[in-house]
């Protein structure tokens, strides 16, 4: 062979190569120039944030080069999550779609691209960049450790964590913690070899150092995440971020149908790019989907704000003096602190109009029923800084009328504008059912004329459509359908909550028992204690919230674990329940209504049909606030709030049943033979008790307690925990001012899984010996806090909070 002939291949392969990058670079550019999102999903995206979202089927869009994202770091841009990684181990994966989906979530993220390259050293740039970072996600992965650069990238975080106000969520790409924590085994292990030959002790020390600390930080476990997509993995991530960044984006359903015509009204009303203060409410019946247009327009524009707030259900959180709450909830996000509660609603308004005095803020207030409540919690455009935004929504018309006279009056009408979202016309409404009925956009052959039947009698209503789709989703044959439409057809159009009620009925026993609950106290509560209650009535909690969610009667926000009701489902709820006797309050299921639940107890009325009762008496209430046992006789009680009650006389044959008690007593125990065998959870948040309080020995009877509440517990210096307590799970002492110490009591609590000792500054020693099986601790401003031991036995442990300690 005449090697010579072959001379020419090198040419042509340099002529290739430098087309195909060319090529490349090409395509890269044009990409980056038209922004292309990616590619939708032909399911309706999981994703709960008004942002496109990846597709897990496409590769994720072009991400800046490693130069731009340093020079935007240089030129004082602040990033919210940094990541770190090796790239030519994650690079085209995971990294990318987890980069992508942050981006999309509203979340300025940096990635340090320059950890693909062969550099060794970091630059203040980079520096600066970590330091002005508030959570930093370093994606571990084989050769991590072999990178001179992420070790640093890391050992910097680790110092910057321990300033208290920066966090690191770890992601074991492929490998586990403990080849983390444990450098010299596994996977880093040759690693550290390698860096011992070429870098001083000392910095190496460092690296393994934080490698241990953080290798044992809650975290991913990719590894044990295989049979889930990765889309759901990242959504996890993006998730956690947004729940430590306390992003204020509201929750919204994962389908929408037919909003871009209001979210463009609406964005004429409020002309954002006037500088001007102006106030827009949003007014209709119930059902017609105020609330999540308010939602949509608030998360496409509160980033554009220098500060936000969204407060829900106004009209059903401000009885009594709870407008005080509302108050204090606005005042600490627009201030972006907690701050003490105010004393009355007037204190309330003075700190509202000085922490917005000047700022260019949007606000939300949401199901507003008087116009005193705006007052109160917006007050007139005079204390607004320019370009602030104010929605407000109601069912009212006449707080829409009210405010507008108001305005006129201050000579300023042109501040102020109104809108009713139309009905939901035909084409939009039989999307919006389909959606939820068949998981489609259209019905399959042979429901059609079913389906348009049933649309054009749920009369346009978005709550009505969403609610018997999905109950309807669950039917399996027509002959189903077809009865639920009769039910659905002798109902007058009007008649918004009998429509509803079809879904209710479809429930079993048990389910309606949580959906009753849910709408009578626990809607927008953490579901975690409420389940500890139904499971030990056999309701069978999980099935039954499930069910719930399924036929879109609750839904759950996963930001904080709460139950989220629709105003016009709690309306439904609470009416089922009063026409239980619309007379004779004390033959209900359930008193919620602190004025009810008195006068039934007054007249002895109360029968075992009462399961709930609610005592939530006001400060300036004229009522003697002491209960007698006798009071009771023939309650069969599983739920029982005294807010400002107390108990006196003998109850050795009452409250059996009870499963709950939520009390803020005083520091004098006087009830006798109070010894409550199937309590669950016993709240004595804000109580007057002592150690040596009596209640005490009689609490120690309760062996099935499994949620302990001691929270602004302020007279509490020490607390003790009994061997009878082994049932306990959650134990909450947080805000408790004068605690110095836990003490055990003949044993340790082998269950407990979260202890919250937030806030508590005179708190100095901790043995965790004690909480063997203790998972989350929180320990956030404990600032006289000076040990903590026997951590390392707790063996499922995954979370601590050790913040401004």
């Amino acid at each position: 062979m005449n090697w010579e002939e072959y001379l020419w291949l090198p040419s042509i392969l340099t002529i290739l190569l430098t087309t195909w990058f060319l090529f490349g670079k090409s395509i890269n550019f044009l990409l980056r120039k038209r922004q292309i999102p990616p590619s939708p999903s032909s399911s309706p995206s999981p994703y709960p944030y008004p942002y496109p979202s990846p597709s897990p089927s496409t590769s994720p869009s072009p991400s800046p080069s490693p130069e731009a994202d340093l020079l935007a770091a240089v030129a004082g841009k602040e990033y919210e999550v940094f990541l770190s990684f090796y790239g030519q181990d994650t690079r085209l994966g995971f990294n990318d779609f987890l980069y992508t989906y942050l981006c999309g979530a509203g979340i300025s993220t940096f990635r340090d691209n320059e950890g693909l390259q062969v550099g060794e050293e970091i630059g203040p740039e980079l520096l600066k960049t970590i330091n002005d970072s508030k959570i930093y996600i370093p994606i571990f992965s084989k050769y991590y450790a072999y990178s001179k650069r992420c070790l640093l990238e890391l050992a910097h975080m680790v110092k910057c964590q321990e300033n208290g106000d920066r966090m690191i969520f770890p992601i074991f790409y492929d490998v586990d913690p403990s080849e983390v924590w444990h450098p010299h085994t596994g996977s880093y292990e040759k690693a550290f070899r390698q860096h011992k030959k070429k870098y001083d002790e000392k910095k190496v020390q460092q690296w393994e150092e934080a490698l241990g600390i953080v290798g044992k930080l809650k975290g991913l476990e990719l590894k044990k995440e295989t049979n889930r997509p990765e889309g759901e993995l990242v959504k996890i991530v993006v998730e956690e971020v947004l729940s430590k960044l306390k992003k204020h984006y509201t929750h919204l359903p994962e389908i929408l149908v037919g909003m871009d015509h209001h979210v463009d009204k609406l964005k004429e009303l409020l002309n954002i790019e006037s500088n001007g203060v102006r106030f827009v409410g949003i007014h209709g019946m119930g059902g017609l989907g105020k609330t999540t247009i308010a939602k949509v327009i608030y998360n496409q524009l509160c980033e554009s704000f220098e500060r936000h707030c969204f407060l829900e259900d106004i009209r059903e959180n401000s009885n009594g003096n709870r407008i005080v709450n509302l108050q204090n909830q606005l005042v600490s996000k627009i201030l972006k602190r907690q701050i003490p509660t105010f004393d009355d609603d007037n204190e309330g308004v003075n700190k509202i109009r000085g922490a917005i005095r000047g700022k260019k803020v949007f606000i939300v207030l949401d199901d507003v029923d008087k116009n005193s409540q705006i007052e109160k919690l917006a007050g007139n455009f005079n204390w607004y800084g320019a370009g602030s935004r104010i929605i407000f929504t109601t069912r009212n018309a006449e707080v829409l009328t009210a405010f507008q006279v108001s305005c006129e009056r201050e000579g300023s009408s042109d501040v102020y504008a109104s809108y009713e979202p139309d009905l939901m016309d035909d084409d939009h409404s039989l999307k919006l059912f389909s959606k939820y009925a068949f998981m489609m956009d259209s019905p399959p052959k042979g429901y059609e004329i079913l389906a348009d039947e049933l649309v054009s009698n749920a009369g346009g209503l978005p709550l009505v459509l969403v609610t018997l789709g999905s109950l309807l989703s669950v039917e399996k044959d027509r002959g189903s359908w077809q009865e639920r439409f009769k039910k659905l057809k002798a109902i007058p159009r009007i008649e918004v909550l009998e429509r509803l009620r079809i879904s209710y009925d479809a429930l079993d026993d048990q389910q309606q028992q949580i959906f009753l609950d849910i709408a009578c106290l626990f809607a927008g509560v953490d579901k975690t204690n409420p389940c500890y209650m139904w499971a030990d009535c056999n309701f069978f909690p999980l099935e039954g919230i499930n069910a719930l969610v399924r036929r879109s009667l609750i839904t759950i926000r996963e930001e904080d674990n709460t139950l989220r009701m629709h105003d016009q489902l709690r309306e439904l709820g609470r009416q089922i329940v009063h026409d239980e006797n619309k007379d004779e309050p004390g033959k209900r299921s359930r008193l919620w209504c602190p004025e009810e639940a008195l006068d039934a107890l007054r007249t002895h009325q109360l029968t075992r049909k009462v399961k709930v009762l609610c005592l939530d008496l006001r400060q300036d209430s004229e009522i003697d606030p002491n209960i007698q046992s006798q009071c009771l006789v023939g309650a069969d009680l599983r739920f029982l709030r005294l807010g400002r009650a107390d108990l006196e006389g003998d109850f050795k044959h009452f409250l059996p049943s009870l499963r709950w008690l939520q009390w803020s007593c005083k520091i004098n125990f006087t009830p006798a033979n109070f010894l409550l065998k199937n309590l669950v959870i016993l709240d004595l948040s804000g109580s007057q008790i002592t150690y040596d309080w009596k209640g005490w020995s009689e609490s120690k009877m309760a062996k099935k307690l499994k949620v302990l509440n001691l929270s602004r517990c302020n007279g509490l210096r020490r607390v003790a925990l009994f061997p009878t307590f082994a049932s306990l799970e959650r134990l909450i002492l947080s805000y408790c001012t004068s605690l110095e110490k836990i003490e055990p009591s003949g044993g340790n609590l082998i269950n407990l899984r979260v202890l919250d000792l937030s806030n508590c500054p005179c708190l100095k020693n901790l043995d965790c010996s004690m909480f063997p099986a203790l998972e989350s601790l929180d320990l956030q401003w404990c600032e006289q806090l000076r040990s903590l031991d026997g951590l390392e036995q707790s063996i499922s442990f995954k979370n601590l909070n050790l913040s401004f300690c």
